[in-house]
């Protein structure tokens, strides 16, 4: 090729080096700079005459350098014949510049060997990788916030707790879960005195308030409360909180207010003491039995002397014996120790007719002085397996509830049947017994009491009753195989209360039917 053409080529090559919008340098094997072109200049800010003899390395990112040597050394020692990568430089001004370089080696034998630089300006595309990046990051955040907050949401619901989130400061309801709903429904309205009694009508009410006054407008948390609640005659206790929600200055943003349903809880705490009742009652009883057993023993002799006796009338002989059954009755009774003293002896067929009589003629006196009209309708002789003090004890209970309910009746009347009768349970075997019915005319028992009733201790007499005849009558009748109901109406002109005892004919079967 002539010299003028090769001028000519080279002239024409580097007017294009020149005029590219891409920029080029070359640098000799230990990376300082031969040469660059306009482009590089106007990426990182300096002329061309600042640029040459510095190092690649001296306006490069410290955190690129090292990847960017490996590379450089590998290419000068033969071992690549060019590398790539996208690195930080430093312009002039001081700020980065994301840029894409190509390296590779120019080899002549004429002449040394040199790198060419090929360098592109990439910050645009790094800045929109970077916004994608974050916009990326930020949908996967904030998909794992709704997660976490779908996850909290159902843990809320899901709580044994009723939860309420009370605004600050205006005392607005955020949030409710499920329980608080439920309980709402099902409670009524507060019987226990509070604060605003007469705004605070419901549980949702009375939690916000509570949340309102204490954790929003004191800032304080309001230790646990408790507060009774009514509907149709069911008493629901509950148990309620509320603390403050601060922020990160400490102000209060929101209150948390919770409450649980201890009803369950305070009638086993009912059951504990009636129990301990109960236990002391037991240690009572004993001690009262050893210390009446002799002189009743006494009384017994002398009843036998005096009905032994040759010349007293009928009528004598008639009352010192019914004495004596009553004495016995108490000697069994004291025995019991009220209930405590497990029977030891076998039951005898006994007439529930007889046991009904012999309680009327006890309580004579008393019918008479009340003028009470008692009306006995025996169907049968009302024949069963049972202890007869037991029995005489539970119509004695009976009978004796019935003439304390009269107050002023202008017609008292009592009235009790006996008659066969069919065992009612399901779970239990479907031979015949015998009910006995006593029922009264009086005012009736409240529905409140009625469910009671047979609960230890219960008594609606005030301090003339121990709470404890129903109760034990209860033990007894079930002891027997039989079973206890009540049933009562307070309906002015309607009112009364009958009780029904049912008692299978033959115990020993029914237990080894229930057995």
């Amino acid at each position: 090729m002539a010299t003028s053409d090769l001028m000519e080529g080279e002239g024409r090559f580097r007017g294009i080096v020149e005029a590219a919008g891409i920029g080029l340098a070359a640098a000799d094997l230990q990376g300082r700079v031969l040469s660059i072109n306009p482009a590089i200049q106007r990426m990182l800010g300096y002329r061309a005459d600042e640029l040459v003899g510095m190092r690649f390395s001296d306006f490069t990112h410290p955190a690129d350098i090292a990847f960017d040597s490996q590379q450089f050394e590998s290419l000068v020692g033969g071992e690549i014949d060019q590398y790539s990568l996208d690195k930080r430089l430093y312009i002039k001004n001081g700020t980065l510049l994301w840029v894409h370089v190509v390296v590779s080696m120019l080899r002549r034998s004429e002449s040394e060997p040199y790198a060419i630089f090929l360098i592109e300006n990439i910050t645009d595309r790094k800045h929109a990788e970077e916004h994608s990046r974050r916009l990326i990051a930020e949908q996967a955040a904030r998909a794992e916030a709704e997660s976490n907050l779908e996850f909290l949401n159902s843990v809320l619901q899901h709580m044994p707790a009723g939860v309420v989130i009370v605004e600050a400061p205006s005392g607005n309801v955020l949030l409710t879960n499920r329980r608080i709903n439920e309980l709402s429904a099902s409670i009524g309205e507060p019987i226990t005195p509070v604060d605003d009694w007469e705004t605070q009508r419901t549980l949702l009410d009375l939690m916000k308030s509570v949340a309102l006054t204490h954790a929003i407008e004191k800032a304080q948390v309001q230790e646990p409360m408790e507060v009774v609640f009514m509907r149709d005659d069911t008493k629901t206790t509950i148990r309620m909180a509320a603390a403050p929600v601060l922020d990160r200055e400490g102000r209060v943003i929101a209150a948390v207010s919770t409450v649980y349903d201890v009803t369950a809880s305070k009638y086993a705490e009912e059951a504990l003491r009636t129990s301990e009742k109960l236990a002391s009652v037991g240690r009572l009883a004993a001690t009262i039995a050893h210390e009446i057993n002799n002189p009743l023993e006494s009384v017994t002799n002398l009843l036998y002397l005096l009905g032994s006796e040759p010349d007293a009338d009928a009528d004598s002989k008639q009352m010192v014996q019914l004495a004596q059954e009553e004495l016995g009755r108490i000697v069994h009774i004291v025995r019991q120790t009220l209930g405590f003293y497990r029977e030891t002896t076998t039951p005898v067929n006994v007439a529930l007719s007889h046991v009904v009589k012999d309680v009327l003629s006890l309580y004579a006196r008393k019918i008479e002085n009340r003028k009470v009209t008692v009306k006995a309708d025996f169907h049968v002789d009302g024949m069963v397996e049972a202890f007869p003090g037991e029995m005489r004890q539970v119509i004695s209970n009976l009978v004796t509830n019935a003439l304390d309910a009269f107050n002023d009746n202008t017609d008292p009347r009592i009235a009790i049947r006996i008659r066969e009768a069919k065992d009612w349970s399901r779970r239990s075997h479907h031979g015949r017994g015998v009910a006995v019915m006593v029922c009264d005319n009086a005012g009736g028992i409240k529905r409140e009491n009625l469910r009671r009733i047979f609960d230890p201790f219960f008594s609606t007499k005030g301090e003339k009753g121990t709470g404890l005849g129903l109760w034990v009558s209860q033990g007894i009748v079930q002891k027997h195989g039989g079973k206890i109901l009540v049933r009562s109406s307070t309906t002015p002109g309607q009112s009364g209360t009958t009780f029904l005892v049912f008692l299978p004919r033959r115990r020993a079967a029914v237990m080894k039917d229930a057995a």
